[in-house]
């Protein structure tokens, strides 16, 4: 779960980033590409932010920002696990000389839980918020929906199937007289209707009126509905990046802005006039605009109507169109943000790097070449942590603990031996924490790779630095009885990707 939480961290800043230079480019082209391009660059950012793995590439712009494949490292298909990452696998859950208490409070499994859990705990009560909300705003719309009225006005049913011819839209669809809203919109995406204000017809000409329906049947032509529903839910799973939220809405004015041109391509050029007076016009009486997820209105929002206005003003017949030009673009930008980096290059540059440090001298034969330790340590591979001492007092699994007396899973394995005798490590690997830690008092904890690593607690003298590599036998500690402890002893834990396994598969206790 955690590592599915990096992935959307990690998807999240590169959308991010994809957001700024999709900003940057529209700042610098500005009216050089037309409406219908500003408006499906965007859907770039849908893609780069659902898209569960993509196509690494050397042209990828992640690759200057030293971006790898996954959330975790991989080299040469090891996979490298975050320090803090495996440090907190030992962490989860009230742990008592390795013994996991099936009581805990919550409180105290949060409290000794990773950095990257605490946040997903957070993560996920944000999410639940913003759907919460999101629901019950979409209750509310559907409660005034129902309280409206089907319109049965010939002259705007006129309009409506003379604009569904104009657009080619043979689907029948029903317009809803609803009060308490004041712009109109098109909501639903197995049954879509048109929504229009009470009295509209009172506010708009006839011409007002097309205008109005035919921006909205564009939105259904085009599927914007189900657009906005993907980008609503995005929002929400994204709730913590505000970056993403203000990409989601200057992709919202720029899809009205292209349905505009699409409307202005059906009416003629010579009309804007009229249709930016149509806008004008619904300002002048809107005070809130839609904030449902499921709704795509006629938006009039003051800080966009200049832009709008602009906008039509500049319109001509083929801007609605893509170019070859806009398409080449779009082309480069998918190639270079819907890609990932390229390891190959990171391979060839540690390869370079080790090649420049290797070493050769009279009293002894050091050659760097790479890594020739095993990708993935099997069952028996390990040494016993303990030479001399095969005494095993508590094995793996749930028993009473000798001290507490509570019915407990205990996640190691305890060997009995004398105060100060030597601890050595089970299997080549960095140490990665050489210090007290909690109930296991004075602890190793080392990586061997592949998300295998290994807990020596209880120690009395820590021999082994953090952030030094070690071979299989280098003695890495003494025994001892620091923190929850009844006596000398080596509390011995093996975590294979987070979960706990018995260590009794793995080390060689001959």
């Amino acid at each position: 779960m955690e590592l599915l939480f990096k992935w959307l961290i990690s998807t999240s800043i590169k959308g991010s980033i994809l957001i700024g230079c999709i900003l940057i480019m529209k700042h610098l082209l500005k009216n050089k590409l037309g409406a219908r391009w500003h408006y499906y660059v965007w859907f770039l950012v849908l893609a780069r932010l659902v898209m569960p793995f993509a196509p690494e590439s050397s042209i990828s712009f992640f690759n200057l920002l030293g971006f790898s494949k996954h959330t975790e490292m991989i080299t040469k298909n090891v996979l490298v696990y975050d320090p803090n990452i495996i440090i907190g696998w030992f962490k989860s859950g009230i742990q008592i000389d390795g013994w996991i208490n099936d009581h805990q409070t919550l409180t105290q499994a949060l409290l000794q839980s990773s950095i990257y859990f605490k946040l997903m705990i957070i993560w996920i009560i944000g999410l639940i918020l913003f759907s919460f909300y999101t629901i019950k705003t979409n209750i509310r719309l559907c409660s005034k929906i129902k309280r409206g009225s089907l319109c049965e006005d010939a002259q705007i049913l006129t309009i409506l199937e003379d604009c569904k011819e104009k657009l080619g839209i043979h689907k029948d669809l029903l317009i809803f007289k609803v009060k308490g809203i004041q712009t109109p919109a098109i909501f639903g995406w197995i049954r879509p209707r048109i929504l229009l204000p009470i009295d509209i017809e009172k506010k708009l000409s006839p011409k007002g009126l097309e205008h109005i329906i035919l921006h909205e049947l564009v939105h259904f032509k085009r599927k914007d509905i189900v657009l906005f529903w993907i980008t609503g839910i995005l929002q929400i799973i994204h709730w913590f990046n505000p970056i993403i939220w203000y990409g989601f809405y200057e992709m919202r004015q720029d899809c009205e802005i292209s349905c505009d041109s699409m409307v202005l391509s059906s009416i003629g050029h010579e009309e804007w006039k009229n249709y930016g007076q149509t806008m004008i016009t619904l300002l002048e009486s809107t005070i809130n605009s839609f904030q449902s997820v499921g709704v795509v209105g006629f938006s009039t929002q003051k800080t966009q109507l200049k832009r709008r206005i602009k906008m039509i003003t500049l319109f001509k017949k083929n801007t609605y169109k893509i170019s070859i030009i806009s398409v080449i673009l779009l082309s480069f930008v998918a190639c270079t943000f819907l890609t990932n980096a390229d390891d190959s290059i990171y391979e060839k540059k540690n390869n370079l790097a080790v090649s420049a440090n290797e070493v050769s001298t009279d009293k002894e034969n050091i050659v760097i070449e790479g890594s020739d330790e095993k990708e993935n340590l099997q069952e028996k591979e390990m040494l016993w942590p303990l030479p001399d001492y095969k005494i095993i007092t508590s094995t793996f699994g749930k028993k009473k603990h000798p001290k507490f007396n509570k019915v407990s899973m205990h996640t190691g394995i305890d060997i009995a031996a004398p105060k100060g005798k030597t601890i050595v490590a089970a299997a080549d690997g960095t140490v990665i924490h050489s210090e007290e830690l909690g109930a296991y008092g004075n602890t190793i904890i080392i990586d061997h790779g592949n998300g295998i690593a290994t807990l020596y607690g209880h120690c009395s003298e820590l021999v082994a630095k953090e952030n030094t590599t070690v071979k299989m036998g280098d003695e890495i500690a003494k025994i001892g009885s620091t923190g929850a402890s009844t006596g000398p002893h080596l509390h011995f834990e093996i975590r294979k990707q987070g979960e706990v396994v018995d260590p009794l598969k793995y080390v060689d206790d001959k």
